[in-house]
Formats: structure tokens, sequence, C-alpha cells
């Protein structure tokens, strides 16, 4: 697959439940049985799931909510890639189309927020990046031992 070929973004739905249950397992396993966890998300009302394409096949997802419908904070619950397009710029743009969708919410939303393993350093840098700050305290340990770091990120009036 050329690195050239355009990116295509629609809606999870439960006929990606495969997938995101094999990309799960080959990107999240260390962590815990995300495996398990994540392909039931697809299907529940409050979680908005979007799926990333080359030529039609699903290359990554990414999954987000909020605790309430007016909640003004968003949780980013997961964003994965598979292994051979990793590296390639899929995270960012993953990660732009939930900011985009958090940025038109209704109720608006203020804050973003996601946890991630404190070993998980390209995730890590890619939040950076995009502008997240740790919170002051741990958050506990994933499945697999790791230690839970919050990350957040403010929006002021609309933007992100």
């Amino acid at each position: 697959m050329s690195e050239t070929t355009p990116l295509e973004f629609r809606r999870g739905t439960s006929r990606d439940r495969s997938f995101v249950r094999k990309i799960s397992a080959e990107v999240f396993s260390r962590f815990g049985p995300y495996e398990r966890m994540l392909p039931p998300l697809i299907e529940d009302p409050t979680v908005a799931t979007w799926i990333i394409a080359r030529n039609g096949e699903p290359i990554g997802f990414t999954m987000w909510s909020r605790l309430t419908p007016a909640d003004p904070v968003a949780e980013l619950t997961a964003i994965a890639v598979s292994p051979r397009e990793q590296a390639r710029g899929v995270g960012g743009l993953l990660l732009e189309k939930v900011e985009g969708e958090v940025r038109r919410a209704v109720p608006p939303i203020v804050r973003l927020r996601l946890t991630v393993a404190d070993d998980n350093c390209p995730a890590r840098r890619l939040f950076e990046r995009s502008g997240f700050d740790y919170l002051d305290e741990e958050l506990g340990l994933y499945y697999g031992g790791q230690v839970s770091l919050g990350m957040i990120k403010e929006l002021k009036n609309g933007s992100i």
C-alpha cells in the first residue's frame, strides 16, 4: 500500500468489531484485555467511534465519549493504529478527527482528557505535540502493570 493513497474516515459500526478486536490485540495487549473491552463500545450510543481506512481497508480507529450528555469534559477512550501504519501520521489524523468533533459538540466541551501508559512514548509524544498537559497525579495502573498518566487539553472558546 502506498502512503500517498488517500485516507478516508467513517463512523464505526457493529461490522467493525472484529477489526477493533484485532488491532486492540496487536497494540494494546501489553496493557490489558482491550481486545475484549473495546469492541462492544462500538455499539454504545454514548461512544463515538471513527475508523480510518486506506483503499477501503481499516488501518486505525478512535473512540471518545462524555460521561453524561451535558458533561463539559470529553474522554478519549482509545486511539489505535495498525502496526504497519504507525509512524506515518495516522494517529495524528485520528486525534484531529476527535478534536474536530469535540469542537463542534453541543453542549460545548471545554476539556479533552485521556490516559496513557508511562512507557508508551510514541503516544505520549503525539499527545504532547497536540497540546495535552499532564495531570499532577498518577491514575493507578493498567492491567499490565504500567503507570496510568492522565493528560488534559483545555479548549478555549470552542477551539482546540
